[in-house]
């Protein structure tokens, strides 16, 4: 969800003490005087794109260093996780969160328990849904509570995903996972759930309620499920298989390093009419890719690269660390964005007029290989982590943003979320130092 964000400049509050309001007004005013920065990379200006307020974490005694901006509401509210088990509601400006919860703590069904958890606003902006695998609950944030909690599946057989063996029946052990064993997408009209759970022999698909208080609909997914996302009517539901290319087939024999004969013509995209639950289209990507999204109007569907790629070449209509817009009528080609010297990969956001593109960045200086990226960083290594703003129309980049980062980015994903009048955009960066940092958008 987006959220429309304040053009106010924060202030640190140290270790949870209160500034007079005299210095914050001091402080702002310098900030916007001086236009300073406390972080390791500096902003770049373009004259359309500035950046409006930073706030380093930890912040008071309710934002910890560490803490995860986890989604943004329609009215600019940002939901937070400063823990595993703890969420705030915030809103820039404010001192105070507006509402903080602590989350149940799960226990295993089967082998099965996420490592982290993912929260995202539900039909209402004091409604949050968790999600940690195989559970989602339902909290309601304002009143301090939980609604409801439901269990999607009840295939937890063989299945431990933290130290997952597989076999001959799924794929071949040494072929890489999706990004999560549940995958979920919220509608932002009605406030449905959509669910996939990626469980070992039979990954499937569910819809729930906005409550989670019903199981609209299920059926079986073709694959693993990297993605789902929403049409902006609420109509359709769009599902991204996970496509990772590997050496072998799926009865264990090696076939060597062959992505371009293993993806193609490979349906690793479908489309869904949810009322009926028929598939209206399914097409071949013919690529690696993380993330997806129809387009504000519907027309298109975008899809970006994964990281976890160490191809350096391009096939099939695809090129690695590149964002490509499909035809959601005939789920062809239309166009691939490219940008010149970072490329982009693995999350990204449209803003909802269609005009921009927010695309992350996030790489080893040295070297995209995920075990190396690894390795560098435990031997005090560093990546540049940011993101690009493209015009939606040209794919020109307006604004790039980069920054030396110490610790752990291995994903090369950093939250990107626009505002309802395509006018600003919030991120974080990760440690050190943590900062969420909020950018205006001028035409």
């Amino acid at each position: 969800m987006c959220g429309k964000v304040q053009l106010i400049a924060l202030v640190k509050s140290g270790t949870g003490g209160r500034r007079s309001l005299e210095v914050i007004a001091a402080a702002v005013f310098a900030a916007l005087l001086l236009g300073a920065s406390r972080s390791r990379g500096t902003m770049k200006p373009s004259g359309r794109v500035h950046e409006v307020w930073r706030l380093d974490l930890p912040f008071g005694n309710d934002l910890q260093r560490g803490s995860l901006l986890e989604d943004v509401s329609s009215s600019g509210t940002m939901l937070l996780r400063s823990d595993r088990y703890t969420l705030v509601l915030w809103r820039p400006g404010e001192i105070k969160p507006l509402a903080k919860i602590s989350l149940p703590v799960r226990p295993k069904q089967g082998q099965m328990l996420s490592a982290s958890t993912e929260c995202k606003f539900g039909s209402e902006e004091n409604r949050v849904l968790c999600v940690r695998g195989p559970w989602l609950g339902l909290e309601d944030v304002g009143a301090g509570k939980e609604i409801r909690h439901v269990i999607g599946t009840q295939d937890f057989a063989g299945l431990d995903w933290d130290h997952r063996k597989d076999g001959a029946a799924n794929t071949v052990e040494g072929a890489r996972l999706p990004s999560s064993p549940v995958v979920v997408s919220v509608n932002t009209n009605d406030g449905r759930i959509a669910v996939a759970y990626n469980t070992l022999k039979n990954p499937k698909i569910l819809l729930f309620s906005a409550d989670l208080g019903s199981t609209l609909a299920s059926w079986q997914a073709a694959e693993y499920v990297q993605d789902l996302f929403w049409s902006p009517n609420g109509k359709s539901l769009g599902v991204l298989y996970f496509n990772a290319y590997r050496p072998f087939n799926r009865q264990g024999k090696w076939t060597g390093w062959h992505p371009e004969r293993d993806l193609a013509g490979v349906p690793d995209v479908s489309i869904f009419n949810v009322s009926t639950g028929k598939q209206v289209l399914t097409f071949a990507s013919a690529g690696v890719d993380a993330k997806a999204a129809f387009s504000p109007d519907g027309k298109l569907i975008y899809t970006i690269a994964h990281f976890y790629t160490g191809v350096d070449y391009g096939f099939g209509g695809w090129t690695k660390d590149t964002l490509r817009a499909f035809s959601s009528k005939t789920g062809k080609l239309v166009r691939t964005f490219e940008v010149e010297g970072t490329g982009v990969r693995n999350s990204f956001a449209l803003s909802p007029d269609g005009h921009f593109i927010a695309a992350s960045c996030t790489k080893d200086t040295r070297s995209d290989w995920y075990y190396l990226l690894r390795l560098r960083e435990n031997l005090g290594g560093d990546v540049t982590a940011g993101f690009v703003i493209l015009d939606g129309s040209s794919g020109r980049v307006i604004f790039r943003e980069k920054r030396r980062m110490f610790g752990d980015v291995a994903t090369g994903t950093l939250p990107l979320f626009f505002s309802a009048k395509s006018d600003s955009l919030v991120t974080e960066f990760g440690q050190p130092p943590d900062q969420l940092v909020a950018y205006h958008i001028s035409r």
